[in-house]
C-alpha cells in the first residue's frame, strides 16, 4: 500500500514545484508531440451507422429493439452489440439509402 503524505509533506512539495515551468513544459511536449498521455476520440460503428442513415439516438434505439442507454453503452464502446444487431448496424454503413428506405416504409421515425 503506498505511503500517504501528511499535509506537511505536501505543503513542502508544493512549495518546491514551479507551477508555471511545468505548464511550459506539457506545452512544448504537446507541440513535439511527446505527450505523456494522449486521448484520441473515435466516432464507433455504431454512432457512424446512426448517422448515415440520419436517424437520432431514440428512434435508432427504436429500430434496433434496445433502450436508448443500451444505444448510449454502444455507442460510447463499453460494450459490444449483439451479432444480431452488429448485421444491422454494418447493413446501416454499406447500405443507408437503401436501409432508410425501408426504415421510413417501417415508419422507425417519429
Amino acid at each position: 500500500m503506498p505511503h500517504l503524505l501528511t499535509d506537511q509533506e505536501l505543503e513542502a512539495i508544493e512549495l518546491t514545484r514551479d507551477i508555471g515551468n511545468e505548464i511550459l513544459q506539457g506545452i512544448d511536449d504537446m507541440l513535439a508531440n511527446n505527450a505523456t498521455q494522449r486521448t484520441v476520440i473515435t466516432e464507433t460503428e455504431v454512432t457512424f451507422a446512426r448517422k448515415s442513415v440520419g436517424l437520432t439516438k431514440v428512434e435508432f434505439a427504436k429500430l434496433l429493439g434496445i433502450s436508448t442507454r443500451t444505444l448510449a453503452i454502444w455507442e460510447q464502446g463499453y460494450c459490444k452489440p449483439s451479432d444480431s444487431a452488429k448485421t444491422l448496424i454494418k447493413l446501416c454503413i454499406q447500405y443507408p439509402l437503401i436501409m432508410n428506405t425501408l426504415i421510413s416504409k417501417n415508419e422507425v421515425k417519429n
